[in-house]
C-alpha cells in the first residue's frame, strides 16, 4: 500500500468543511482505530484520507511521504557505533544520545508540551503526518490500561507491539537489518511471528541475525527480578567460533508495565548487567525513552551483525531446528541438544538401539584424550530415553557446515573421517551415515564427524532389502553380502571425498579409489594418508 502525506494549503479545491475533516483525521488517527484492539494499524487514518482524496479528484502527485527523511534526520543521524565491549558502552549508546528526537504529529507535540515542555523539547520534534510519524504518535499516545498487564502473555504482547511497529518503520526508512523474530509458542499469537518454538528452556523473545541470536527477552506477569532470573538461567556461553568478535548479547526483562535493558556477557561466569533505568510503560516519558532505545538497539544489532563471520549452516543460539519428523536440535552455547521422539520406532527403522549409540559416544569421549581436536563428536551428557520414549543427548563442540576449498582441506577431511571410523571400528561399531551433511568444521581445515544416532554393532544380521532406502548414503555397493560392515564405512568415506573434491591430485584420486574398492581399513587408510598422500 502506498502511503502519502498531504499539505492542506496545496488543496485549493477543498471546501473549509473538507479541510476540517482532513485536519481531524491527520491530527487524531486514534479516531479511526478499533477501540477494542490494543494497537491496530496506525495507517488506517492514511487510508481513510486516501479515499477522501479519491472522491474529490485530487492527484497522487500532491501527496508524499517523508518518513525516510525524518527518521534519518532525527533518529538515525548519528554515526554507527563501534562494536561495544562492555555494558557501560552499550548504556551510553542507548541512553546517552541527547540529539535524538522522535518525530510526532503537531497536535501530539502540543499536548505533550503542555504536560512537560522540557521533556517534550528534549525527546520529541513536531513533524507532519508521514507514515512513520503517524505510527510513532499512535504508539506513544496510547497508555496501555492496567488490565493489559494482568497476564504474562499480555506483557509480552505490549513489548512485541513496540518491537514490531518501531522496527517496521526503520526497515522501510533505512538500510534494513536482515533479522528474524522468534517467539516462544507458549505466548504466541498468530500475527506476531513466522516461526515459534515450543521450548521452555529458550527465552520468550529472540532476534536472530545471520543465523546468530543477538537479542533475548524474558517476560513475566509482575516480578521484574523473576524475569532477570529467567534470563540468567537460560543464557549460555557464546560459541566463539560462531560469534567471534561479538562477545555479548543484548537482552531485556519485562514484568507488567516495567521494562529494563540488560547486557549479557558471552561468558556465563560473568554476571548479567542491567542497563539504564527501569522504564514504566504507563508513563508517557518512559514510552518515549523506550521507543528511542528500540531504535538504538536496532542500529546496535546492525553493527553486531557486521562482526559475525560468514559461516555455512551454523545454528542460531536457543532456536529449535527440525531435522526430520520428530527430530530436533538446539544450540546451547558451545553444545547442541538433540532429541528424537518415538525412539522405539526410530531404532526399529534404523536397525540400531540405545546401547549401540551409547557405546559410540563413549568411544568418542575416551578417544578425545589422545586427540588435540576431536574428529568424532563428543557427548556432554550421555544419550538417554525418557519414559515418554524421547531420546535426548547433549553433544559438543559446535561446528558449522563443512567447506572444502583446497587439497589441504580435502586431506584433513579424509583424516577426520578415517580417524572417526578408526575409533568406532575399534569398539566393533560402524557409523553407517558418513556423508558431508554429517561433517562439521571446527575451524580452518579442522573437521569433525557428527550424528551417531545411526551407529550400530558390526555383528548385526543381514539388513532387509529396503534398508538402502532408509540410509541416504547406503547403496547395494555399500553392503557386503547384505551386511553393513567396517568396509562399508570406508566405502562411504570414499564417496564423500569424491563428491567433495573439485580437482583432486593424483595422490587424492588413488586414495579415494582404494576406499571405493574397500581395500583399506581405517588403520591402513590413516597410514596411507601419512605415508603416500602427503600435503606439502
Amino acid at each position: 500500500m502506498d502511503e502519502w502525506f498531504v499539505q492542506l494549503d496545496r488543496l485549493p479545491d477543498f471546501s473549509p468543511e473538507q479541510k476540517d475533516d482532513l485536519q481531524e483525521i491527520l491530527n487524531d488517527p486514534q479516531r479511526v482505530k478499533d477501540p477494542n484492539a490494543l494497537f491496530s494499524d496506525p495507517e488506517s487514518a492514511v487510508r481513510r484520507l486516501q479515499k477522501l482524496l479519491a472522491r474529490t479528484g485530487q492527484l497522487p502527485a500532491q501527496l508524499y511521504n517523508r518518513s525516510r527523511d525524518l527518521i534519518e534526520a532525527h533518529l538515525c543521524h548519528l554515526p554507527s557505533p563501534k562494536l561495544p565491549t562492555n555494558s557501560q558502552q552499550v548504556e551510553a549508546w542507548l541512553f546517552g544520545q541527547p540529539s535524538l528526537r522522535i518525530p510526532v504529529t503537531p497536535l501530539y507535540y502540543q499536548q505533550a508540551a503542555v504536560k512537560d515542555i522540557s521533556m517534550a523539547q528534549q525527546m520529541l520534534i513536531p513533524a507532519d503526518q508521514s507514515a512513520a510519524v503517524v505510527a510513532f504518535t499512535a504508539l506513544l499516545q496510547h497508555e496501555p490500561p492496567f488490565d493489559m498487564f494482568s497476564t504474562e502473555l499480555q506483557t509480552s504482547r505490549v513489548i512485541w507491539e513496540y518491537l514490531y511497529y518501531i522496527w517496521e518503520q526503520l526497515d522501510a526508512a533505512t538500510s534494513p537489518l536482515q533479522y528474524r523474530i522468534s517467539l516462544n509458542e507458549a505466548e504466541k499469537t498468530s500475527s506476531y511471528s513466522s516461526r515459534t518454538q515450543k521450548q521452555k528452556r529458550r527465552p520468550d523473545t529472540m532476534v536472530i541475525v545471520s543465523k546468530c541470536t543477538l537479542l533475548l527477552g524474558e517476560d513475566r506477569h509482575s516480578d521484574l527480578e523473576a524475569a532477570f532470573k529467567d534470563l540468567r538461567e537460560k543464557r549460555a556461553d557464546l560459541c566463539s567460533l560462531h560469534y567471534q568478535n561479538v562477545k555479548f548479547l543484548m537482552g531485556y526483562a519485562a514484568a507488567g508495565a516495567s521494562f529494563q535493558w540488560c547486557f549479557l556477557p558471552g561468558v556465563a561466569q560473568q554476571a548479567l548487567q542491567a542497563i539504564g533505568p527501569v522504564l514504566d510503560m504507563r508513563r508517557e516519558a518512559d514510552r518515549w525513552r523506550l521507543l528511542l532505545t528500540w531504535v538504538q538497539v536496532y542500529r546496535l544489532l546492525t553493527v553486531m551483525s557486521r562482526n559475525l563471520a560468514e559461516l555455512q549452516d551454523r545454528l542460531p543460539l536457543y532456536e529449535v531446528i527440525g531435522r526430520g519428523p520428530g527430530r530436533d536440535v538446539q544450540m546451547l552455547g558451545n553444545t547442541v541438544f538433540k532429541s528424537i521422539a518415538d525412539f522405539s520406532s526410530y531404532a526399529k527403522e534404523q536397525r540400531t538401539d540405545l546401547q549401540a549409540i551409547q557405546s559410540a559416544y563413549e568411544a568418542a569421549n575416551q578417544a578425545v584424550q589422545a586427540d588435540q581436536l576431536p574428529c568424532l563428536v563428543l557427548c556432554q551428557s550421555p544419550p538417554a530415553v525418557s519414559r515418554h520414549d524421547r531420546y535426548t543427548v547433549t553433544t559438543r563442540p559446535c561446528g558449522y557446515g563443512a567447506c572444502v576449498s583446497s587439497e589441504k582441506d580435502l586431506h584433513e577431511l579424509a583424516f577426520a573421517c578415517c580417524r572417526a571410523a578408526q575409533i568406532l571400528h575399534a569398539s566393533q561399531l560402524v557409523h553407517r551415515d558418513l556423508r558431508m551433511g554429517n561433517i562439521v568444521q571446527l575451524g580452518p581445515s579442522n573437521y569433525m564427524v557428527i550424528d551417531l544416532e545411526s551407529a550400530a554393532t558390526v555383528s548385526q544380521p543381514p539388513l532387509p532389502g529396503d534398508f538402502c532406502n532408509i540410509l541416504r548414503t547406503c547403496t547395494s555397493d555399500t553392503l557386503e553380502n547384505g551386511r553393513y560392515t567396517t568396509a562399508s564405512d570406508m566405502y562411504s568415506i570414499g564417496l564423500l571425498l569424491e563428491d567433495a573434491s573439485m580437482q583432486p591430485s593424483a595422490g587424492a584420486t588413488t586414495f579415494i579409489g582404494c576406499l571405493k574398492q574397500k581395500s583399506l581399513s581405517a588403520d591402513h587408510a590413516l597410514q596411507h594418508l601419512h605415508e603416500t598422500w602427503r600435503i606439502a
